[in-house]
C-alpha cells in the first residue's frame, strides 16, 4: 500500500466528515433563527449572539472546505504523478515493468481499501457518497492503465480480487474485464476461473450486483467464440473433445451452484439457468465435435440436476433444454426418468407398448404434490416427442424406440389430461396445445388419439371435439384400421359421437400428396398422376362406410331391396346400427363428393351393387315423392358408378344405363356431382373412342335437363379441353399423334350447333362462349370460324323460309285481331340474320332482326360472331357507293361498324379483346372506299354523337390505365398511350380524307398503329388474317399461363411437376443460432486510458 496516499485518504476522509458536521449546525442555526423571526416577543441580545455563532460557524465550513480541495488536490497530483510515469512504458515493451507496476499497484490497492473502509467507519451518508465519488473517479483512472499495461491473466485477477471485495461493484463493472483473448483453452479455464469467483468468493450482497457482473462477463457470448475457435482448431488437432466437455460442464457446474447458493434472489436464478441451457444449446449445434455418447451423458446429467433442484424456478427451465440432440437411447432413458417409469423394459415391438398400456400413476401422483412444476414437466415431454424425428412409425426396427418413446408419452399426456378425474380439469387446455405440437411432427398419433377417445368416449363426450379441433387432421395419413372406431362413432345413438366422428371425416385431406403414383392408371394413361394423401382403399371404404351409415339412418324403400343388401354386405360385418339426423344424407353427399372415386380401381363391392341398379330401378328414384330417400338412392349409384367399369368405358357406359344413371344423380343428387363425373369421364372416353360419346343422341337429351337444373356446363368444358391440352403434351413429347385439343373442341361445338336455335338460347351462348374463349388462348380460331360461317348460312335460310311464311301468313283470311299481333310482333322489313341476338323472350318476339343484338354478358363469342359477319358484309360494303343514293337493302343498324362500337361502350376496360374490337372498328372507320371518301365518313355523317360516345369512352379507358402507372407501370404506360392516340385520331377530322399524309404526324398519334387500319383493302383486314390482329396489346401467354394453372376439375392430380417451395426442413432450422442472451453489445469496454500531466494547485 501507499502510505502516503493512505495518510491523504485518510486527512480527506475527515475533512468532509467535519465539513458535512458543521453543516448540519448551519441547518441547526438557520432552524432557530427562523423560529425567532415568527417569534415577536425575542430578545434582541439573542438575535445578535445567533448572528455571531452563524458568522462563526460559516468562516470554520470555508475553512474546511479549503482544506479538504488542497488534500483533494494532493491525492490528484500524486496519482497523476505516478501515472505519468507510465506514459512512455505502455508501448516500450523492452522495458522491466515490475518496478512501476508495484507502485502503480499500491495506488490502486489504497484506494480500494479505502473504499471498502469507509463503509464500516462512516455514519455520514452525505460525507460518504461524496468520498465513494472521488474513489471511483480516480479508481477509473488508475485501473485502465493498470489493465493496459499489464495484461496477464495474473493482474486482470488482482483487479478481480479488489472488486468481489468491494460491497457496492456496479461502479466499477467497466473494470471487470476477464475475457479470454486468443479464446484457447487455458485462456477459457482461466475465464472460467474468474467466473468462480464472482459466484463464490465475493461479499456481494445485492442483486444487482451479480446481474450487472454476469452481463459483463457475457457467459454465453464468450463461450460461443470459443466454440468458433475450437472448431478451427480441432480441423488441425483431432483429440481434444474431453478437453470441450470438462470445459463446458465445470462452467456449467459453477453457475449451477450458484443457483442454490443465491436460491432467494430469483432474477439471478432464473439468469443462471438461461445461461446454462443456453451454453448446452451452443453445444450441440454442431454435433462433430463431440461424441454422442458424451452428448448423452452430459445432458442427462444436467436434466437431472434440474429435476431434482429444490427450487421450481430451476425446474420451469427444463423444457429449453435441446433435447434433439440426444440419441433415441437416451431420449427413452430420459422420458422413463420423467414419468417416473425406470423399472420399464425396452420393448420389442410396437403393439407391446399399445396392449400393455405403463402404469402412470407415480407420474400422476408427482404432478399433484407438485402444481408449480407440473406445466413445465408437461412442455418438457412434448418437446422430447418434438425432437425425435418425424416419419420413424415408418422406418425400420432401428427406429423402434423411437417410435415407442413417442406413444409412452403420448399415452401419459392423455391419460393425465383427459382421463383422470382429478387432473384433467388443470391439463386438458395445456395437453392440448402440446397435443397439437406433438401431431405436427408425429401425425401417426392421431390414430391412437383416435382410438384411446373412442375408448374412453363416456368420459370424455364433448372434450373429445375439444381435443380433435387442435389436431392437423389434414396431415394425418388414415389407415383402413382406423375406420372401424369412425363407424363405432357413426353406429352410436349418442349425438356427440355423431357429431365427432362428423368433424374427423370433413377435416381429412382427401386432397394429392406429391408422390407419383408408378401404376399407370388405365382409364387415363396420357399421364402419370399423383397419389391421394390417403390410401385408395381409404376413399373407397370411406364412400362405403357411410353408405351404411345412410342405409342405417335412411333405408332404402322396399322395391330396391336387392341393392340394399348389396350396400350392406360391401361394409364390414360388425358395424353397429346408427342413428343420425335428417341432413344426414347431405352431409354424405359432401364427403362422398370429395373422394378421389374415380382415381380408386374398380371396386368388385361397387361392381356388385352396379347389377342391381336396374333401369326400372333407377326410374323409380327418378319418379319418387320421397326426396331424402331419392338422394339417398342417388348417392348410391353414385359411389357405385365412380368405382366400377361403367365410369371407365364408354361401351360399358352406354350397356349399363350410363346416361341415366347420370340422370338420377343429376335429378335426385347432387347437380356437382355430374360435373365432376363429366369433367373426368369425357377425356376418357375420347382418348379411347374418339367422338363416339358426342355422336350420341342421349348427349343433347342429357344436356336439357342440365340446362334446366341452372346448373353451368362451362367448367365441364375447360376441364375437359384442359385434359385434352395435357394429352397433346404427352403425344407431342413421343412425337406423334393428332391434337386431342382440336377433337374436344370440335366436340363439344357441334354438340352446340345440334341446337337449331342455340343462339337464342342462353346456356349454349354460354357454352359458346367458353369456346370461343379457350380457342382464342389456344390458338384455335381455325375452328371456330368455318363452323359459324356455316351456322351463319343456315339462319340465313331459315330466315328466308321465316319471310316466306310471314308473307303467306299476310295473305290468308284468318282473324284480323291475330293478324295485327302479328305484325306487331314480327319486323316487316326484310329480314337480317345475326348471331348475336338478346337472350330476353321479348326480344326475340317482337326485335328479332330489327335492331342488332348487344351482348354484353359473351364477350369472346361476340368477338367471334362479329369477325364473321363482318366478313360475311363485304358484299353490302362494296356496292354501299351504289346503294347510298337509293334505298338500302340492308338496314343501317345493322353494319358491323355501329356494332363494333356498341360492344366497344360496353366490353370492361381490362378485357382482354378491348383493343381488338377497337382495332376492328378503326379499320371499318378508315377503310377506303375510293379516292375521296371513307368508310366511317359515309357511315357516321348522320350519326355523330355515337362517335362523340365512343370518344369519351376512350377517354374514360385512358383515364383508367393512366391511374394505374404509379402500381404497374408497364403495360399500363402502353394502354394509355395508345387509348390517348385513338382519342386524337377521332378528334382528327383530316384522317377520314384519303389524300391526307399522316407520315409527318406527331408521335403521340401513334403513327404505326393508325397506318396498319388506314385506308386498307378488303383483303388486306384483320377479319380475314390472325396475323394482322394487335397482339402486342393483348398478353395472350398470361391468359394461357392462367388457363394452364387453374385448379379446374380433376386437374390437380396431373400436377406432377416439383414445387419450387422454401420447406425448410428442421434440421436445417437447428442449424441456425439460437439467440444469444448476451451479446457483444452488453459488455462495456474497459474506459480509455488518460494520462494528466501533473499539476500541484
Amino acid at each position: 500500500m501507499n502510505k502516503h496516499l493512505a495518510t491523504l485518504l485518510a486527512s480527506y476522509k475527515s475533512c468532509l466528515e467535519q465539513i458535512f458536521e458543521m453543516n448540519n449546525k448551519v441547518d441547526q442555526v438557520n432552524t432557530s433563527e427562523q423560529l425567532i423571526a415568527n417569534n415577536e416577543k425575542t430578545p434582541e441580545k439573542v438575535t445578535e449572539l445567533l448572528e455571531k455563532v452563524k458568522l462563526n460557524v460559516d468562516t470554520a465550513v470555508n475553512r474546511r472546505c479549503a482544506e479538504a480541495n488542497a488534500v483533494k488536490a494532493d491525492i490528484q497530483y500524486l496519482i497523476d504523478d505516478i501515472l505519468w510515469r507510465f506514459k512512455d512504458k505502455i508501448a516500450d515493451k523492452a522495458t522491466n515493468k515490475d518496478h512501476y507496476k508495484q507502485q502503480l499497484l499500491d495506488i490502486i490497492a489504497t484506494l480500494f481499501e479505502a473504499e471498502k473502509q469507509s463503509y464500516s467507519t462512516t455514519d455520514d451518508e452525505n460525507s460518504l457518497n461524496q468520498l465513494h465519488e472521488d474513489i471511483h473517479q480516480w479508481l477509473l483512472q488508475a485501473v485502465p492503465v493498470f489493465l493496459t499495461i499489464f495484461a496477464e491473466h495474473e493482474d486482470r485477477k488482482r483487479i478481480l480480487q479488489f472488486l468481489i471485495d468491494t460491497p457496492h461493484v456496479t461502479w466499477a463493472i467497466p473494470l471487470l474485464q476477464p475475457h479470454p483473448i486468443t479464446y484457447n483453452i487455458s485462456e477459457m479455464n482461466e475465464y472460467i476461473d474468474s467466473i468462480s469467483l464472482v459466484l463464490n468468493k465475493t461479499i456481494w450482497t445485492e442483486e444487482d450486483n451479480f446481474l450487472a457482473a454476469l452481463d459483463q462477463l457475457a457467459v454465453d457470448y464468450t463461450y460461443s467464440k470459443f466454440l468458433d475457435m475450437y472448431r478451427l482448431s480441432k480441423e488441425k488437432i483431432q483429440a481434444i473433445d474431453t478437453s470441450l466437455l470438462e470445459i463446458t460442464q465445470r462452467m456449467t457446474n459453477i453457475l449451477f451452484n450458484a443457483t442454490h447458493q443465491f436460491q432467494n434472489m430469483n432474477t439471478l436464478v432464473k439468469r443462471l439457468c438461461q445461461t446454462i441451457v443456453q451454453t448446452v444449446q451452443l453445444l450441440v449445434e454442431d454435433t462433430t465435435i463431440c461424441e454422442q455418447e458424451q452428448i448423452d451423458k452430459f445432458i442427462l446429467e444436467l436434466t437431472n440436476m434440474f429435476r431434482s433442484a429444490d427450487n421450481s424456478t430451476i425446474t420451469l427451465f427444463l423444457p429449453q433444454f435441446p433435447f434433439r440432440a440426444l440419441s433415441t437411447q437416451a431420449l427413452w432413458q430420459l422420458a422413463l426418468q420423467t414419468l417416473c417409469l425406470s423399472d420399464l423394459s425396452e420393448p420389442t415391438t410396437v403393439e407391446e407398448v399399445l396392449e400393455l398400456a405403463p402404469n402412470i400413476d407415480l407420474f400422476k401422483a408427482f404432478l399433484k404434490d407438485n402444481p408449480v412444476q407440473d406445466v413445465f414437466m408437461l412442455s418438457c415431454l412434448t418437446n422430447m416427442v418434438a425432437c425425435i424425428p418425424s416419419g420413424v412409425d415408418k422406418l425400420s426396427q432401428h427406429d423402434l424406440l423411437g417410435t415407442c418413446t413417442i406413444i409412452i408419452i403420448s399415452f401419459a399426456l392423455f391419460n393425465t389430461a383427459f382421463v383422470d378425474k382429478q387432473l384433467r380439469s388443470m391439463y386438458y387446455k395445456d395437453v392440448r396445445d402440446h397435443f397439437s405440437l406433438i401431431c405436427q411432427h408425429h401425425p401417426f398419433i392421431i390414430s391412437l388419439l383416435l382410438r384411446w377417445t373412442v375408448e374412453h368416449m363416456p368420459k370424455m363426450q364433448k372434450m373429445a371435439l375439444y381435443l380433435f379441433h387442435s389436431l392437423p387432421l389434414d396431415k394425418w395419413i388414415m389407415l383402413t384400421s382406423d375406420l372401424k372406431w369412425l363407424h363405432q362413432l357413426l353406429s352410436s345413438k349418442n349425438a356427440v359421437d355423431i357429431q365427432f366422428a362428423k368433424y374427423i371425416l370433413e377435416n381429412l385431406n382427401y386432397g394429392y400428396s406429391d408422390t407419383i403414383d408408378t401404376m399407370i392408371s388405365k382409364s387415363q394413361p396420357w399421364h402419370s398422376r399423383r397419389q391421394p394423401f390417403l390410401d385408395y382403399s381409404v376413399h373407397e371404404d370411406i364412400a362405403f362406410l357411410i353408405l351404411d351409415a345412410c342405409q342405417r339412418h335412411q333405408p332404402l324403400p322396399e322395391p330396391s331391396k336387392g341393392a340394399i343388401d348389396m350396400v350392406t354386405s360391401a361394409v364390414v360385418s360388425n358395424y353397429m346400427v346408427a342413428n343420425s339426423s335428417n341432413e344426414f344424407i347431405q352431409w354424405s353427399w359432401t364427403i362422398i363428393q370429395r373422394l378421389r372415386l374415380y382415381d380408386c380401381p374398380v371396386s368388385t363391392r361397387a361392381t356388385d351393387i352396379e347389377q342391381s341398379l336396374t333401369a326400372s330401378f333407377l326410374r323409380l328414384i327418378l319418379n319418387s315423392y320421397n326426396d331424402s330417400s331419392a338422394s339417398h338412392s342417388a348417392l348410391v349409384v353414385y359411389t357405385s358408378f365412380m368405382l366400377s367399369a361403367t365410369s371407365r368405358h364408354f361401351l360399358r357406359f352406354e350397356a349399363g344405363d350410363g346416361w341415366l344413371k347420370l340422370l338420377t344423380i343429376l335429378k335426385r343428387g347432387r347437380s356437382e356431382a355430374v360435373i365432376n363425373i363429366l369433367s373426368e369421364m369425357i377425356p376418357s372416353f375420347v382418348y379411347m373412342h374418339g367422338d363416339d360419346m358426342f355422336n350420341d343422341a342421349s348427349l343433347t337429351d342429357f344436356l336439357k335437363h342440365v340446362f334446366l337444373t341452372k346448373t353451368q356446363i362451362d367448367p365441364v368444358i375447360e376441364a375437359n379441353i384442359w385434359q385434352a391440352q395435357l394429352i397433346d403434351d404427352s403425344v407431342m413429347e413421343k412425337g406423334a399423334g393428332f391434337s386431342y385439343v382440336d377433337l374436344m373442341m370440335h366436340c363439344w361445338l357441334k354438340t352446340v350447333f345440334q341446337r337449331t336455335d342455340w343462339i337464342s338460347q342462353k346456356p349454349l351462348v354460354d357454352m359458346m362462349d367458353t369456346l370461343c374463349k379457350l380457342a382464342f388462348i389456344l390458338k384455335r380460331r381455325q375452328l371456330i370460324h368455318p363452323m359459324l360461317v356455316e351456322e351463319y348460312k343456315q339462319l340465313e335460310r331459315r330466315d328466308n323460309l321465316q319471310q316466306q311464311l310471314q308473307d303467306g301468313n299476310h295473305e290468308n283470311n284468318g282473324s284480323p285481331k291475330l293478324t295485327r299481333l302479328i305484325k306487331n310482333m314480327v319486323y316487316e322489313g326484310t329480314a337480317v340474320p345475326t348471331l348475336l341476338v338478346n337472350n330476353d323472350e321479348w326480344f326475340i318476339l317482337k326485335g328479332l332482326n330489327k335492331t342488332p343484338g348487344v351482348d354484353n354478358h359473351h364477350i369472346w363469342f361476340a368477338f367471334e360472331a362479329l369477325m364473321t359477319e363482318t366478313a360475311i358484309e363485304r358484299s353490302y360494303r362494296e356496292n354501299i357507293m351504289k346503294e347510298e343514293q337509293k334505298t338500302i337493302k340492308r338496314p343501317m343498324d345493322f353494319f358491323c361498324i355501329y356494332r363494333w362500337l356498341h360492344h366497344i361502350l360496353i366490353t370492361p376496360a381490362e378485357h382482354p379483346l378491348l383493343p381488338l374490337f377497337l382495332q376492328m372498328f378503326f379499320c371499318l372507320y378508315y377503310q377506303k372506299v375510293d379516292n375521296s371518301i371513307v368508310l366511317g365518313s359515309i357511315l357516321f355523317s348522320k350519326k355523330p354523337e355515337l362517335l362523340a360516345k365512343l370518344r369519351n369512352h376512350i377517354a374514360n379507358i385512358q383515364t383508367f390505365y393512366g391511374q394505374k402507372i404509379p402500381s404497374a407501370p408497364g403495360m399500363a404506360e402502353k394502354f394509355q398511350q395508345t387509348y390517348y392516340a385513338m382519342w386524337i385520331w377521332l378528334g382528327h377530322s383530316e384522317l377520314r380524307q384519303p389524300g391526307y399524309d399522316i407520315s409527318q404526324l406527331p408521335s403521340h398519334f401513334d403513327v404505326p398503329r393508325l397506318a396498319q387500319c388506314r385506308l386498307r383493302t378488303e383483303d388486306e383486314q384483320p377479319w380475314y388474317d390472325e396475323k394482322l390482329f394487335w397482339m402486342d396489346l393483348v398478353d395472350r401467354d398470361r391468359l394461357l399461363q392462367v388457363f394452364l394453372q387453374h385448379n379446374w376439375e380433376a386437374s390437380d392430380k396431373f400436377r406432377t411437376e416439383s414445387k419450387n417451395a422454401d420447406n425448410c426442413s428442421s434440421s436445417s432450422l437447428r442449424s441456425k443460432r439460437s439467440r444469444l442472451i448476451i451479446n457483444e453489445t452488453t459488455i462495456i469496454p474497459l474506459p480509455p486510458v488518460q494520462f494528466k500531466e501533473p499539476n500541484k494547485v
